[in-house]
């Protein structure tokens, strides 16, 4: 088979013949018919971010969606046909008690997680791979959508992964601070979908903001930073949640701890702040203010395994409209202008996909 191959970090991928992939117990060969290009992927493979990465060489590639080929005998729950989405975090328990984890042909965020890096080196930058089976899940009736689209679903899962672990109810406010990445539309697209009465999309895009508006004018409500100074920010996002807001998603990866805090600011007594972002800021936040108002934050990278079904099932019943994004298209012959493009388009309801 053909597959994008990792050499070394100071060149770009090479499309090769390789080996197929080689079932093994706990797993399943999916053959690939698109997979989500991110725009930090390049800065990954290039070491400017400086994560583990698998042994090289390898395959990279992240979220999948494709159609199981074969399954090994041990696996439950899956069968040839299935038409798959295929989560690449991994995680098992070490040795030593600890959580390794892992994104499968990517990278490792922490050293304990480099031995299911060399046990699963290989993503899906390829026109099969072979994943463990408790990655993926069946899309069902939701496969009637273009895989393109659906290779997002990791993000979407992200901004669900924050909003259920802030504990969303219907008729809620919610202020989406980074709301014009990838994250950041999924969860006002969500929050809209699980009926939040009023969402406050706080970004820096004037476009996107507009687009997310058109949404539902009457529930969400914009606030763009462009058009503000910063010590006006958190008087203008106040305002657009009529009251103050009940939840608050923090998902801008470039954000500053002053921007996050003039979302925090809006939180009603007992409110619940989310972290989603890669940021590295450091919050000012008062001990005090936490337990005098009931404050609740909480910290989610990606989502619960089993929240994967939970997501699929609101793209599928059409609660959550996926054919709102806007996917580009490359195939293997072009991944690394897939990459290029993943790190410099517009983000938003815009997404690069590698499509096989």
């Amino acid at each position: 088979m053909r597959a994008a191959r990792f050499y070394s970090l100071t060149a770009p991928l090479v499309v090769e013949d390789v080996d197929e992939p080689v079932l093994r117990p706990g797993s399943a060969i999916v053959r690939v018919q698109a997979a989500f290009v991110p725009p930090f992927i390049g800065e990954v493979l290039n070491g400017n971010l400086q994560q583990s990465l698998p042994p090289a060489p390898f395959t990279p590639g992240f979220d999948t969606i494709g159609i199981v080929e074969e399954v090994a005998p041990d696996v439950d729950g899956l069968r040839v046909g299935d038409h798959v989405y295929c989560n690449h975090a991994y995680e098992t328990q070490g040795e030593l008690g600890a959580d390794d984890y892992c994104f499968i042909g990517n990278f490792a965020l922490q050293a304990n997680g480099m031995n299911l890096l060399k046990e699963w080196p290989n993503g899906s930058f390829a026109e099969r791979v072979v994943l463990p089976a408790l990655c993926l899940a069946p899309l069902r009736n939701a496969a009637r959508f273009d895989p393109a689209l659906l290779c997002r679903l990791g993000w979407i899962g992200t901004a669900y992964g924050a909003l259920t672990r802030a504990g969303l109810r219907r008729g809620q406010t919610v202020v989406i601070n980074g709301a014009t990445g990838l994250v950041g539309t999924s969860a006002v697209m969500l929050a809209l979908a699980l009926g939040a009465r009023r969402i406050v999309a706080v970004g820096r895009s004037r476009k996107v903001l507009r687009t997310l508006k058109e949404l539902d004018s009457q529930c969400i409500a914009t606030v763009c930073l462009k058009e503000l100074e910063e010590k006006h920010a958190s008087e203008a996002i106040i305002d657009a949640t009529e009251g103050g807001s009940d939840i608050v998603v923090d998902a801008a990866n470039a954000g500053t701890p002053e921007s996050a805090m003039n979302a925090f600011t809006s939180l009603r007594r007992g409110g619940a702040m989310a972290l989603v972002s890669d940021s590295t800021v450091t919050l000012p936040i008062s001990y005090m203010t936490v337990v005098d108002r009931g404050l609740s934050i909480v910290g989610t990278m990606w989502f619960r395994q089993s929240a994967t079904t939970e997501f699929i099932g609101l793209v599928d019943s059409g609660v959550f409209d996926i054919t709102r994004f806007e996917p580009t298209a490359y195939d293997l012959d072009h991944i690394n202008e897939a990459i290029k493009a993943a790190a410099t388009s517009e983000r938003g309801l815009h997404h690069i996909a590698y499509v096989a």
